[in-house]
């Protein structure tokens, strides 16, 4: 949407905080008015209906018509009738002897409404005036208005006009709000509102960028969507789809142009804005010079006409929508001229990429090398233009001559990699089906049957396995370097997945490639790490990322990054692998390649404890690609998680409710045996041992032989289950056995992981300290906070159990303080942490209610983060006054430091269920 003058456009919040501020001060007796402007269908009426609705009192509705006959007492209709004003009083108020100048008629006839407005009861809320294309009144009538509009201050009435862009300058003085266009997300949330459902950010940001932001457009657009554009499968046509109402609109108008009038409405529909002194001359080559036209002057009457704008010395079509109308309606032989003399006279020079599709769609065979189509392609997607992009090489693909079966499928290949990367996966399936292997280049070949790799993982569908290593021994015979490429691209796919055989056959597909060990950045070298991992040796993957010189190679390819990123997460090094899809993340570009990242980043905060970091990722990345779509199973199983620390498991039972109704046939094992997984450890947080013993049990049923950090924790959360339902010989049986699972394999984060286990089933208290030393990790590299919020949680209550009721407090007060302080609620609501065995061995828990009103001020303030002399200063007493509450504080609940203060405060928020910790009980 063009805003003239340069104005501003307002978001939809701010505008209607504007329009409430006007009621509020006329309901104080402080009238006014204000002019919202806008062109036409920009959503400016929509807006008008909207604040009408939203007002509770009473209201005048007046809708301007461009009749120059029309009457003051025809116009105003609407609103005399509400305020009572008398018509013929108004008539006979006009003098007759002579034509009065319309100021006079403004005045006389506004005097007489301001008088019946200040007469006029409005009741409780004040009067609102409406007023609806109040620039096609005649002048007489906008006399009236502005009169009226200026001498609003000491009444109860708020007058609200919608006006074109061009306001009349009688209501110039007044106010003016330009209509708003959305932002992306009000976008988002409007286009959710209208279809009832949301689709991925790319289709929204399309919808947002041909929309401008313009409620009404972005409306017409949701009306013409298919269910494969509403999921972001597809994209949108182009040109896009459009009401009839408009194409007919300008299929009348077309009716009454001139022919160089049609073809100035085509080029600037292809070409968008364009100066008119170039416009002039664009046609003036199709007409030819010889012929007597004022060009200039048939471009003026489509200004005056509203047919185009111009705005900062070029002229254009009023919105996207009507340019894609207008070469809709377009005869094709008009349209295929047009074409070429926008590429003739270079109108898109300063957009290549543009210049290149507008030169596909000319309806020849297209001169450029595949080459140069390839990579203004790239150029155009990555401008934001996914969707032309995507059109042209389908274009060019169905202009190619059948034969030449090399340039489609090298083509098709490039469509697939952009269609892949933004999401529109119904569209990249149909790119795939176009493509040869044998017939590109080894690397183009690696590249693209990697991608339909990709893109079956991304889908949770089932590989080609057969397929994918006859490609790889296909390969191997023309570039071993290639076929290493995609062996290691398809086994680590495998292996995200759980599937060992399938990777290892992959890999050895690729030995006849005569791979070189000695390069560990290889792909195949980096998924040969992984199946170390697998199987339950980490040497070789902290052998094969040792080399700084790797990590720096893996910086500048992508694949690799994530890869060994991923490697570093399953070898328990977070800060490393955090560091490694941080600098992966800024480098990707599309909706895709960023919720993979964020995907990967998910379970990286969730092995290191970071609830809310995680949460925080996986909601932003569900902007982007909805779970349903992209990578459905996994995020689903982060979803559980997330949810299931979080304590809130209400949602939890609902989703696996969900899950049960409409079961996925596309979901893998390693997804399942990690969903039983997590929703075991969600029984154990409940005390629901005994499905937590059933869930986990059908997780290790699942793929009990893969080694992984999650598939450890699984195993120890096994160990505690058994434990809290008073099975401690079974507990050891298992503890035994990962420990000879383990020999081979250690690493920080196994240690910690393997000393919680031993702690849980420590015989003596000195067996149990060292457990619980080595379970929180050395000095210098303390163990995930997770892990230690755990590791005293169990302490506290092995402590409990022994009656040492001081140390109990210590640890248990310490293992709530850092479950609070990461999101982990779902622990800190566990039977396990707060279970008392009995009434009379239960030690006093502390409680803020104890506290006198002027300690829990002082408490309030210290929960919202303010230092003791900012408190002070808040509620007028010393410093030191301060510091000897908060003694007392202390020493009532029984602790010594802020951060358990915080703590306190968490575990009666989350036991009353409705208390904030920033504003905690009073006492009494």
């Amino acid at each position: 949407m063009v805003i003239a003058f340069g104005m501003r456009a307002h978001g939809r919040a701010q505008a209607i905080h504007q329009i409430e501020q006007g009621l509020q001060n006329a309901a104080a007796g402080s009238g006014s008015a204000l002019v919202v402007t806008g062109t036409r269908r920009s959503g400016r009426t929509h807006f008008l209906d909207e604040v009408y609705r939203m007002h509770e009192g009473r209201t005048a509705f007046v809708t301007g018509l461009r009749e120059s006959d029309l009457s003051p007492l025809a116009a105003f209709l609407p609103l005399f009738t509400r305020i009572g004003v008398d018509g013929d009083a108004l008539v006979g108020a006009i003098p007759n002897d002579r034509k009065p100048a319309v100021d006079d008629v403004g005045a006389i006839i506004g005097d007489r409404v301001l008088s019946a407005l200040e007469s006029f009861d409005t009741g409780e809320f004040p009067l609102l005036v409406a007023v609806d294309d109040a620039d096609l009144l005649p002048p007489s009538c906008i006399a009236i208005l502005g009169y009226v509009a200026r001498r609003l201050a000491k009444l109860r009435v708020f007058v609200v006009l919608a006006s074109g862009p061009r306001v009349d300058p009688r209501l110039q003085a007044l106010p003016q709000l330009p209509m708003y266009t959305m932002t992306l997300a009000e976008s988002g949330a409007f286009v959710e509102s209208a279809t009832g459902g949301r689709p991925p950010l790319s289709t929204i940001i399309e919808l947002h960028r041909i929309g401008r932001g313009n409620p009404v457009d972005i409306g017409e657009l949701c009306e013409h969507l298919t269910t494969a554009q509403l999921h972001g499968h597809s994209v949108l046509p182009k040109p896009v789809a459009v009401a009839h109402n408009r194409t007919d609109r300008w299929r009348t108008a077309f009716g009454s142009l001139t022919a160089a009038q049609r073809a100035a409405l085509t080029v600037l529909s292809i070409a968008g804005a364009v100066e008119p002194d170039r416009l002039v001359e664009t046609l003036r080559s199709k007409f030819g010079s010889d012929i007597d036209l004022d060009l200039d002057h048939e471009i003026a009457t489509l200004v005056r006409a509203d047919h185009i704008q111009s705005i900062r010395h070029q002229v254009h079509v009023h919105s996207h929508l009507d340019r894609a109308a207008i070469y809709t309606i377009a005869p094709p032989k008009l349209r295929v001229e047009c074409h070429r003399v926008v590429d003739s006279h270079s109108l898109l020079r300063e957009r290549p990429a543009l210049a290149a599709a507008n030169r596909v769609f000319i309806g020849e065979p297209v001169d450029m090398h595949t080459d140069e189509i390839i990579r203004r392609m790239a150029e155009l997607a990555k401008s934001g233009e996914v969707a032309l992009a995507i059109h042209t090489i389908r274009r060019v693909l169905d202009t190619l001559d059948t034969s030449d079966e090399t340039h489609q499928s090298r083509l098709a290949a490039h469509a697939l990699r952009i269609a892949t990367s933004w999401g529109y996966f119904a569209d990249a399936t149909q790119f795939a089906d176009c493509i040869e292997p044998q017939l590109l280049r080894p690397d183009e070949a690696a590249a693209a049957v990697a991608t339909q790799l990709f893109l079956r993982y991304l889908r949770d569908e089932r590989f080609d396995d057969e397929w994918v290593r006859n490609t790889v021994t296909a390969l191997a015979s023309r570039c071993p370097h290639s076929a290493s490429t995609l062996a290691g691209v398809a086994g680590y796919l495998h292996l995200c997945r759980h599937e060992q055989e399938q990777a290892h056959l992959v890999l050895a597909a690729a030995e006849s490639a005569d791979l070189r060990e000695s390069d560990p950045a290889s792909t195949a070298s980096l998924a040969k790490a992984h199946l170390a991992i697998t199987d339950g040796s980490s040497e070789l993957a902290s052998h094969r990322l040792s080399s700084s010189a790797v990590t720096d190679r893996m910086n500048d390819h992508r694949v690799g990054s994530a890869m060994s990123a991923h490697l570093l997460q399953q070898l328990g090094r977070h800060s490393e692998a955090g560091n490694s899809l941080g600098r992966l993340s800024t480098q990707a570009t599309s909706p895709v390649e960023r919720t993979v990242v964020m995907t990967l980043q998910v379970d990286g905060e969730l092995f290191a404890g970071n609830i809310d970091a995680a949460r925080l990722l996986w909601d932003e990345s569900q902007s982007l690609v909805p779970a349903e779509d992209c990578l459905p199973s996994l995020r689903l199983c982060q979803r559980i998680q997330i949810l299931g620390l979080s304590g809130r498991f209400n949602e939890v039972d609902d989703l696996v409710d969900r899950i049960r109704s409409t079961p996925s046939s596309h979901a893998h094992r390693a997804n399942e045996s990690r969903l039983r997984w997590a929703l075991g450890q969600i029984a154990l947080m409940r005390g629901d041992y005994e499905s937590s013993i059933s869930l986990l049990e059908q997780s290790f049923d699942l793929d009990g032989q893969v080694g992984g950090h999650w598939q450890l924790q699984r195993q120890v959360d096994l160990i505690e289950v058994f434990v809290r339902s008073g099975e401690p010989e079974m507990a050891e049986r298992v503890l035994r056995t990962l420990g000879l699972r383990l020999a081979a394999r250690h690493s920080p984060s196994t240690t910690v992981t393997l000393a919680r286990g031993e702690l849980l089933v420590a015989k003596s208290p000195e067996e149990a300290r060292m457990a619980l030393s080595r379970a929180l990790g050395p000095r210098t590299a303390p163990a995930p906070t997770l892990e230690r919020a755990r590791a005293h949680a169990i302490y506290a209550d092995r402590l409990r159990a022994d009656s040492e009721v001081t140390s109990y407090r210590h640890h248990r007060r310490t293992a709530r303080s850092l479950f609070a302080r990461i999101g982990a609620v779902g622990w800190l609501d566990a039977a396990r942490v707060t279970r008392e065995t009995s009434a009379a061995d239960q030690p006093p828990v502390p409680s803020l209610a104890q506290l006198t009103e002027q300690e829990n001020e002082i408490v309030a303030l210290v929960l919202q983060g303010l230092r003791n002399h900012d408190i002070g200063r808040r509620t007028f007493i010393s410093q030191r006054t301060v510091e000897k509450r908060l003694t007392g504080v202390f020493r009532k609940l029984g602790i010594r430091s802020r951060a358990e203060l915080f703590a306190v405060a968490a575990a009666e928020h989350t036991e009353a269920g409705a208390t904030s910790p920033g504003h905690p009980r009073r006492a009494g």
